[in-house]
């Protein structure tokens, strides 16, 4: 995953990929959740008042979100967007639960977005993630359970203790 700067240029592409993501029929959620991946508060900040004015968008960002994303899936949007990566994540992995297949990628992907020392932490400590990876644990099997559990884990350093998180691997 790359993260794209709050420059002018990263916010451009973060604009693109939303619009692109929405701007179809049937929204593709995973655009939406990695191109809002590793905002800062001040970064989503810049994405919000960059979309509509430089942009000529008739409706603002949020007003985007809502029209095209709901319950899990909008509350993580709207979390990634505020700079709550922890949050976000929690309700991305949420919304990737389904009775007719769950969307290990999107729950990977999620998980890969915590980068930032004390992200993977902070949604492990989040009362609301327990019943979630619960969901998690009894949905999954094989590799995707290990690979997930594995990732909330977090890195592993050479001999196989825990690293601090964002150590290099």
């Amino acid at each position: 995953m790359q993260v794209i700067e709050a420059d002018p240029t990263g916010l451009k592409k973060r604009e693109n990929a939303l619009y692109a993501a929405m701007d179809r029929i049937g929204t593709d959620e995973s655009a939406v959740f990695e191109a809002l991946h590793g905002l800062t508060p001040k970064m989503g900040a810049a994405l919000e008042q960059y979309w509509k004015p430089v942009m000529q968008h008739k409706h603002d960002l949020r007003w985007w979100l809502h029209d095209e994303l709901s319950g899990d899936e909008e509350d993580a949007a709207v979390a990634y967007l505020d700079g709550n990566p922890a949050l976000g994540a929690r309700y991305e992995i949420a919304a990737s639960l389904h009775w007719y297949g769950d969307d290990v990628k999107q729950i990977e992907s999620a998980l890969r977005a915590l980068t930032t020392p004390g992200q993977l932490e902070k949604l492990k400590n989040d009362p609301g993630f327990e019943a979630v990876n619960k969901a998690v644990q009894l949905s999954l099997h094989g590799t995707n359970l290990d690979v997930t559990n594995a990732l909330l884990a977090g890195p592993r350093g050479p001999r196989g203790r825990a690293a601090p998180q964002g150590a290099d691997r």
